[in-house]
């Protein structure tokens, strides 16, 4: 059974908001990535646009909350950081430089026609598990999204409040497999999503019950990358805890149903 002790579920967050980095030069030109590294790729005009008006909505759904922010260590994703300040007014409780939000590793420098191929290629393989030549799987970035879990939560734990709000300011794969390891989905309900737009917001919101806290999308994000109809809990979760009870009960495994939320 998976469970989370009370002692580590006091301070989670109010909310959890995943911002994707603004419109960036290497969106506008595609071939910037044979010669600039991927990481070292800025926004372009509209991106810093994007993300102040981002900044905006956010402090908007923020309130009085205070905050504690992620930042994915692309040049990318600090500027939308930087550009995200010019509206937050909230106490920030802390800012931390986080590697394991990067971008999917597609390779180093790389060639447009190349890429342009695996893309199409990963399409008939299925994004999870599709590995780039030289880079990484989606598979991969979960694996480190999931590592990342246990430093979110034991900052929640020693750093923040519960009524404080997480902001994860980080690329759009990362953004929909952080989303998928926390809340239990299942390798095709990732392979169902779809990637949000620059500066776009997801947000999971929490709600306390008598058998711990849940985290849920709110409908404006569920429809955004058109995730599973409950927006709660997903069905992975169950093979853990309801295996041994459904293949005693008729030979079956049925994954559906809700279960109590935990890592």
């Amino acid at each position: 059974t998976s469970t989370v002790k009370k002692s580590r579920t006091t301070n989670l967050p109010r909310q959890i908001i995943l911002l994707r980095h603004g419109r960036s030069l290497g969106n506008e030109d595609e071939s910037l990535f044979a010669n600039l590294a991927d990481w070292k790729i800025p926004l372009s005009e509209e991106g810093r646009l994007q993300a102040r008006k981002a900044g905006g909505i956010m402090q908007r759904m923020i309130g009085d909350d205070p905050v504690m922010f992620y930042v994915s260590p692309y040049v990318r994703t600090k500027q939308t950081y930087d550009e995200l300040q010019h509206h937050v007014t909230s106490d920030v409780l802390f800012t931390r430089e986080e590697p394991r939000l990067r971008e999917q590793d597609f390779g180093n420098f790389q060639d447009t026609e190349l890429i342009q191929k695996a893309k199409k290629e990963r399409v008939d393989f299925g994004r999870f598990f599709y590995r780039f030549p030289d880079g990484e799987s989606g598979a991969d970035v979960f694996d480190r999204v999931s590592a990342f879990c246990g430093t979110f939560i034991q900052d929640c734990d020693q750093l923040a409040r519960p009524d404080a709000t997480a902001v994860f300011v980080t690329h759009g794969i990362t953004a929909r497999l952080f989303v998928m390891r926390w809340m239990h989905w299942t390798v095709d309900d990732f392979e169902a999503l779809h990637n949000p737009n620059n500066c776009a917001l997801i947000v999971l919101k929490r709600y306390d019950g008598a058998s711990g806290p849940t985290y849920r999308l709110t409908r404006e994000s569920r429809e955004m990358i058109k995730a599973p109809s409950s927006g709660g809990i997903g069905r992975a979760l169950k093979l853990g805890q309801m295996l041994a009870k459904e293949r005693s009960r008729d030979g079956n495994w049925d994954f559906g149903g809700a279960t109590p939320w935990g890592l």
